[in-house]
């Protein structure tokens, strides 16, 4: 009897851990079922595609890209100009000294003068002081003048502390490439029929879009006052003029852009595009599947880690979304790419896969 309850025992020790393996296989097939099923609504379902909005976007004359530093909005930019130029416009991509991502993201060197990159898009890369330059030689008539005021080291440490100059001879550049005045300085190719700036990070960025009311208000009636008052009167037309920042699905570039949006609105007066999410990730899980998972807790085994790993990064993406859905602007969200594109055609290609997000 001893025996046989000894066995009985032993038995229902084996039958208990059967029971648990058995459990715990059912958990993960019902888990590997959940992730097949997500990933069959989401090849169905392919995302609803923005080619509309990109093509507002390309009918404007100026769009000034913007956002946290390290949220792809120079890849943005490009891309941006890769599609406008692919759609028959002639299109030059603009970026301040110190930016090499065009030269980088089109495979060639990209200088201070237009370079071509690719059919109908040019590049440029332009130095505030050497635009300067540029803007004095053609407002004296004189390249000779020009250098005589300019040349001299504390001249150039002067016309640095006049408030907006050297920023205005960046953006005053890029506004000339729009125009077909005869004044300006010379850029080939222009005018152009879409300018798109790869501007600075976001604090930098509007900094830098103040300038033009900036000149208006403080310079004498003339050729530079007459200049600032078109360039502002371009970033105010919603018709010809947007803003496009640029965000990750992350919690810190999305307050960044709530709150760099709520400035261009209210302070600036600029017309808004729409806020483009960069490296997002189409949720393989439901709402009630992640969080089943986050309830869970985190799992033993490795496969099932994954999955919950996952569902704590989609449920993280999520609330950064709805931070910039508060902003009631179009969402265009553009896909992780590892690498990253390059080139004229996977940047084409790459501005393509934009969803309504």
């Amino acid at each position: 009897m001893a025996g046989f309850s000894d066995a009985r025992d032993a038995g229902s020790a084996f039958s208990r851990q059967d029971r648990g393996r058995a459990k715990r296989r059912s958990g993960a097939r019902r888990e590997s079922v959940m992730v097949v099923e997500a990933l069959l609504r989401t090849v169905r379902s392919g995302g609803a595609r923005a080619p509309g909005l990109m093509h507002e976007l390309i009918r404007l004359r100026f769009v000034f890209v913007t956002g946290k530093g390290g949220v792809g909005k120079s890849t943005v930019a490009a891309a941006l100009a890769a599609f406008a130029a692919s759609q028959g416009k002639r299109v030059l991509l603009v970026s301040a000294q110190g930016n090499r991502a065009p030269g980088f993201l089109f495979n060639t060197e990209v200088g201070s003068q237009p370079t071509v990159v690719a059919r109908g898009l040019s590049a440029i890369i332009i130095d505030p002081e050497e635009a300067l330059r540029e803007y004095a030689e053609d407002a004296m008539g004189s390249r000779l003048l020009a250098s005589a005021i300019l040349g001299p080291q504390i001249a150039r440490g002067f016309l640095r502390g006049i408030p907006g100059l050297l920023p205005w001879a960046l953006l005053g550049k890029a506004w000339y490439a729009t125009t077909d005045a005869k004044e300006g300085p010379g850029l080939i190719g222009a005018p152009y029929d879409l300018v798109v700036f790869d501007g600075f990070a976001t604090g930098d960025g509007t900094d830098l879009l103040r300038v033009p009311k900036i000149v208006v208000e403080i310079a004498p009636p003339g050729r530079l006052r007459r200049d600032a008052e078109s360039c502002y009167e371009l970033l105010m037309d919603p018709r010809r003029s947007a803003v496009v920042p640029v965000s990750v699905p992350r919690a810190l570039a999305a307050s960044e852009v709530v709150e760099l949006c709520q400035e261009v609105k209210q302070e600036l007066g600029y017309p808004l595009g729409p806020i483009v999410l960069n490296q997002h990730r189409p949720a393989l899980l439901t709402d009630l599947e992640r969080e089943q998972l986050l309830q869970a807790g985190p799992p033993a085994e490795a496969a099932q880690r994954v999955f919950f790993e996952r569902a704590g990064l989609e449920a993280a993406e999520e609330r950064a979304r709805e931070q910039l859905r508060t902003l009631n602007q179009p969402i265009l969200a553009l896909p992780a790419c590892f690498p990253a594109p390059r080139g004229y055609d996977e940047l084409r290609n790459f501005a393509l896969r934009a969803e309504f997000c």
